[in-house]
């Protein structure tokens, strides 16, 4: 009964976790506002501290890569057990010079080693610290009726890595932000929702907002077109693995009350040239 609520929101949050700056951006170079090596302004790229909690980021990276994640929350909507989740993917392309791809599999229940479905994620950079991502997920889901209400998810998002507020570390942004919109788990609430007076249409339009407070520590807020987000996510370097942990549903707009979310997530770039 409660599935579907899970399910959606740990679809939303492998995308938001997974599709971070890789090491593909720890690479410094000057560009100027031509996209040319050299000239007068350095780009600020993205902390390594990532910029969402449970919402797609526009960010991608420009070398190849492989990631996993591991997450999860406690508890689950209308519901008083937690639900763990994991998933796999790689990355090629240069959303710099042409179009980033990625491509995930993902398994929603890690005690049953069951119910896979894929996301996939394209990004392109559209200008100074600006960048586009349009994805799906929830796609080739299992077929079993217990997750019949849900569906394919598809998203548009751009975000933003602020080039006059500047991170503790030197080439890096101190405040990025993106503002996109979907379908599916954007805006179609669950069962429960309505049966519980909630109604059953969420915003389609989400935002996140990620803001430096200590060096390898950004605070989070997000709206996921159901609901407001705040946490934080804890990265030093992109050498460490990502740690987001924050708490989920704090309005009554939607869900059961508020939930602790949390994910653990790493990639591994196999060049940096």
């Amino acid at each position: 009964m409660y599935k579907p609520v899970i399910r959606k929101l740990c679809l939303v949050f492998i995308l938001g976790l997974l599709y971070i700056p890789t090491n593909g951006q720890e690479k410094k170079i000057v560009i100027n506002y031509n996209g040319v090596p050299g000239g007068p302004r350095e780009e600020l790229y993205p902390n390594p501290a990532g910029d969402a909690l449970v919402t797609p980021s526009g960010f991608g990276s420009t070398i190849p890569f492989v990631f996993g994640y591991l997450g999860g929350t406690l508890p689950a909507a209308y519901s008083k057990k937690s639900d763990l989740l994991a998933s796999v993917g790689f990355g090629v392309g240069n959303s710099r010079r042409n179009v980033g791809v990625v491509a995930a599999v993902n398994m929603i229940d890690v005690s049953k080693f069951n119910n896979f479905s894929g996301s996939f994620g394209l990004y392109r950079q559209l200008g100074q610290g600006t960048s586009l991502s349009i994805g799906g997920f929830n796609l080739f889901a299992n077929q079993d009726p217990k997750y019949a209400n849900d569906e394919a998810s598809y998203y548009a998002v751009i975000s933003h890595a602020s080039q006059t507020i500047k991170s503790k570390m030197p080439g890096y942004s101190g405040l990025t932000y993106g503002i996109g919109v979907g379908i599916g788990v954007f805006f179609l609430k669950s069962v429960q929702d309505s049966i519980s007076g909630k109604g059953e249409r969420g915003t389609l339009l989400f935002a996140n907002v990620a803001y430096e407070v200590f060096k390898g520590v950004n605070a989070i807020v997000e709206w996921d077109g159901m609901n407001l987000s705040v946490g934080a996510g804890i990265r030093p370097s992109f050498k460490w693995p990502l740690i987001n942990i924050g708490v989920s549903d704090l309005t009554t707009f939607s869900g059961s009350g508020p939930r602790f979310v949390f994910g653990l997530a790493h990639s591994l770039a196999f060049s940096k040239h």
